[in-house]
C-alpha cells in the first residue's frame, strides 16, 4: 500500500457519468509505480504495476482522455484528499 511520504507522487482522478463514479489513482515511489481504475461497472479495481514511471503515466493520460471522449467529467484531479 502507497503511503503519502516525502519522494513520492500521487495523483487521484474522479470521474463521473451520470450516476456513476469512478477512479484513477496513480503513485509512484522508489519502488516502482501503480496504477489503479475503479470502473463502478467491474466487479474489482484493476491494480497495474510498471517499472518505469513515464510508461505508467502515459498509461493514465491514455485512459484519462479516453474516458473524457467517453462522456466521463472529471470532478478532481489532484493529490488524494485525507481526513
Amino acid at each position: 500500500m502507497f503511503t503519502n511520504q516525502p519522494g513520492q507522487n500521487v495523483r487521484t482522478v474522479i470521474l463521473e457519468k451520470e450516476d456513476l463514479l469512478g477512479l484513477f489513482s496513480l503513485a509512484t515511489v522508489t519502488a516502482g509505480t501503480r496504477l489503479v481504475t475503479l470502473d463502478p461497472r467491474q466487479e474489482k479495481p484493476a491494480v497495474r504495476e510498471y517499472r518505469e514511471p513515464t510508461a505508467a503515466m502515459a498509461v493514465f493520460n491514455d485512459r484519462l482522455e479516453a474516458s473524457v471522449r467517453n462522456g466521463w467529467s472529471v470532478v478532481y484531479d489532484g493529490r488524494p484528499l485525507y481526513g
